[in-house]
């Protein structure tokens, strides 16, 4: 299992955006890889909300 770490920005909210990013996902998934997503904001205002989220999919993955 690999572990993708996306961080989006607002124009990922905008409906051909989303498409987009389903596929992309879908696409990701059916490679073997796990695809977590975190928000601009997130990023910028909270980034240890990226560091605990990583873990905790690394986690439920059996990774750590």
């Amino acid at each position: 299992m690999r572990l993708v770490i996306e961080i989006d920005g607002g124009v990922h909210g905008r409906d051909d955006v989303v498409l987009r990013d389903h596929l992309r996902q879908t696409e990701t998934r059916a490679l073997g890889w796990t695809v977590v997503r975190f928000t601009n904001d997130t990023a910028l205002g909270e980034p240890w909300r990226i560091d605990d989220g990583i873990r905790d999919r690394a986690r439920m993955l059996g990774l750590l």
